[in-house]
C-alpha cells in the first residue's frame, strides 16, 4: 500500500514501531522537506550529509573544547555566500546578533531551534537549526554559534523581498 499525497510531508529514514526515528541528517533532509514556498528552503549535500551522520556527537555538542580542531576559524561570510562547497565539511563560529529565535519541542523526538543571526549591519545573515535547548537566549541577546554551514538559501521578508542566508546544523549556541 502506497501513501500518496503531495502536499504530504516526506519521511525517508528509520522506523521504530511505526514512528520515524530520524538520524540528525535524515532529520534536516525532513525538515526541508515540510517547508512552504516562503519558508527556508535548501538541499542537504552529500558531503554534509556523510559528515554529520560521522559526527552524531557534535549535534549539539557537549563542551567547545570538543569542537576546536574541526573549527575553520577563517571562513568569511563572503565566502560561503561565494561557494558554499568547499566549506561543507567545516565548522563554522560567529558571534552575532539574535533576530529571531524558535523552540519546537518535540519535532521527531528532538527540542528544535530555529535561529536567525546576523551581523551589526545585517549584511551577513545565517538562519541556524540547533537541537536542544538555548535557556536564556532571546531575541536581541548576542551569541556565538559554532556549526556547520550546509547550504545557500533565503526566505520572504517582511518587506516583501528575499534576503539570501546561510543555513547552519548547530553544535553549540553560547551567550
Amino acid at each position: 500500500m502506497k501513501y500518496d499525497d503531495p502536499t504530504a510531508m516526506v519521511q525517508t529514514g528509520n522506523f521504530s514501531d511505526n514512528t520515524f526515528q530520524p538520524t540528525n541528517s535524515e532529520w534536516i533532509s525532513s525538515y526541508d522537506d515540510c517547508q512552504d514556498t516562503d519558508s527556508i528552503t535548501y538541499s542537504l549535500n552529500d558531503e554534509s550529509r556523510k559528515f554529520i551522520d560521522e559526527h552524531p556527537e557534535l549535534f549539539p555538542a557537549d563542551n567547545e573544547s570538543d569542537l576546536e580542531e574541526l573549527i575553520d576559524y577563517d571562513v568569511e561570510y563572503k565566502q560561503l555566500n561565494k561557494n558554499i562547497t568547499p566549506y561543507l565539511t567545516r565548522l563554522i563560529e560567529k558571534k552575532l546578533y539574535v533576530v529571531q529565535i524558535e523552540v519546537y519541542p518535540d519535532m521527531y523526538g528532538k527540542n528544535a531551534t530555529f535561529i536567525i543571526l546576523e551581523n551589526n549591519d545585517g549584511s551577513e545573515v545565517y538562519y541556524v537549526i540547533y537541537f536542544g535547548d538555548t535557556g536564556d537566549i532571546y531575541e536581541d541577546d548576542t551569541v556565538t554559534c559554532i556549526g556547520l554551514p550546509i547550504a545557500q538559501s533565503s526566505y520572504k521578508n517582511v518587506l516583501g523581498g528575499y534576503t539570501k542566508c546561510i543555513v547552519v546544523f548547530g553544535s553549540q549556541v553560547i551567550k
